[in-house]
């Protein structure tokens, strides 16, 4: 008799499980549910401040959690079969440099397929990365009350909780940052890639910082660094807005670079050597941009190979946006106080004479988006640019010069967002 209850107890486990994945399959909003019932489950795991992401850009990731001092973010795929590497990697190189995320989470019916399993096997990143699929994924539904009620599932089907694990890839143990040098670039680019459009590091003053910590117990070989180029469009053919803010003091870089202009190209940084990374021990180099790179604009990431005793290591850097233009692009370069993201697009957009006389270079001019940097009120219902004739040292640096800064041009595009002044600036720093 014992033996046929546990017969029935497990066909009855099975079978509810099978309820579970049809219920989500075949959902009207297969999407939307898979998500709402992971926020149920992550709440029901007792963790901080669950949000499920809403539609737009949502940085490699739906749902977003906080247990003890760790970030959980989960990616839910409520396909028809495996998740594969095209589909995958897009949202994990938004994590590649490890901030702000200790664990991610892959949500999935069918799990994922060997292209998929091999990656995350042979690539190592800096945060746990866990799969919840099949039977563990119903074991994580029915342990949770509200998830299985938002299915529609009667409470007699929580029963039968098993030991189930996930599959789960674990973290490097040497890691890899790479950052911008300084707290903000001195210029940023708009442009539109894909009819999307898109803010770009420039090819001016670029530098990032790369540190490697070696957390592990023996001693790490730092073999090469490369920079691999993950797409580049010619952009000599469409306008390119660049704004730029006052300039600063810099230090010298040490690593110049050349990305490929083709993708999946590589390009090694330390060449023939090699470093020697004790264990605790930590290496910091600087990577800029060699001018003799083609124009165009590029995404790239930086990947480190290791290896010690015991482990080889294979970890990337988050994504890069840059972009190269020379004196052919159609480019309209204004200074600003503050980076503006609300009104580039209709800028890029703007009829052709208001586009001309935008970018037309007066001698002894500097034209302004917003205010000048001696304007200390301002106040506009749409976006204007400002001249302003100033006088330039020996160092670079400029000066007020004679007459005051007037309306150049008013592009009638309206105010969107905060306009800061000069006056806005000088009391943040305070």
């Amino acid at each position: 008799m014992g033996i046929l209850i546990s017969f029935l107890l497990l066909n009855y486990e099975q079978f509810t499980m099978s309820i579970i994945l049809t219920k989500l399959q075949n959902s009207k909003a297969k999407g939307r549910i898979l998500e709402e019932v992971v926020v149920d489950v992550f709440n029901s795991m007792s963790l901080r401040n669950v949000q499920r992401q809403k539609g737009g850009s949502q940085y490699g990731f739906d749902v977003i959690g906080y247990r003890e001092s760790e970030c959980w973010k989960a990616e839910c795929k409520n396909l028809q079969n495996e998740v594969s590497v095209d589909q995958l990697s897009p949202k994990l190189i938004w994590h590649l440099d490890g901030k702000n995320i200790d664990k991610f989470i892959l949500v999935s019916i069918y799990g994922i397929g060997n292209d998929c399993r091999r990656l995350l096997e042979e690539s190592c990143f800096a945060f746990d990365i866990e799969i919840w699929f099949g039977e563990f994924l119903e074991k994580k539904i029915r342990e949770s009350e509200s998830a299985m009620n938002r299915l529609g599932l009667k409470e007699e089907f929580t029963i039968g909780k098993s030991e189930l694990k996930p599959l789960t890839f674990k973290k490097n143990k040497v890691n890899f940052n790479v950052h911008y040098s300084q707290s903000a670039p001195l210029s940023f680019d708009f442009l539109m890639i894909d009819h999307k459009l898109i803010r770009s590091f420039t090819e001016e003053e670029f530098k990032l910082t790369c540190i490697v910590n070696n957390n592990s117990n023996s001693s790490v070989y730092i073999q090469d660094v490369n920079v691999i180029t993950i797409r580049h469009v010619e952009t000599k053919n469409q306008r390119i807005f660049r704004q730029r803010t006052m300039r600063g003091i810099f230090e010298p870089v040490e690593l110049k670079i050349i990305p490929k202009s083709y993708p999946l190209g590589k390009t090694n940084i330390f060449g023939s050597s090699m470093i020697k990374l004790e264990n605790q021990e930590s290496e910091l180099f600087l990577v800029s941009l060699d001018q003799k790179m083609k124009s165009g604009y590029y995404e790239i990431i930086l990947e480190l190979n290791c290896i010690s005793e015991n482990e080889n290591y294979q970890i990337y850097s988050n994504k890069i946006p840059i972009s190269k233009i020379t004196r052919d692009h159609d480019t309209l370069d204004l200074q600003v106080l503050e980076f503006y993201d609300s009104p580039a697009e209709e800028i890029l957009n703007l009829e052709k004479d208001k586009w001309f006389k935008a970018k037309k270079k007066i001698n002894g001019i500097l034209k302004f988006l917003g205010p000048t940097i001696f304007d200390k009120e301002y106040q506009s219902e749409t976006w204007k640019i400002h001249s302003m004739k100033l006088k330039k040292d020996k160092k670079g640096y400029y000066s007020k010069g004679t007459g005051r800064s007037r309306t150049y041009l008013d592009t009638s595009i309206p105010v969107e967002e905060k306009i800061y002044s000069a006056n806005d600036i000088r009391n943040r720093l305070m």
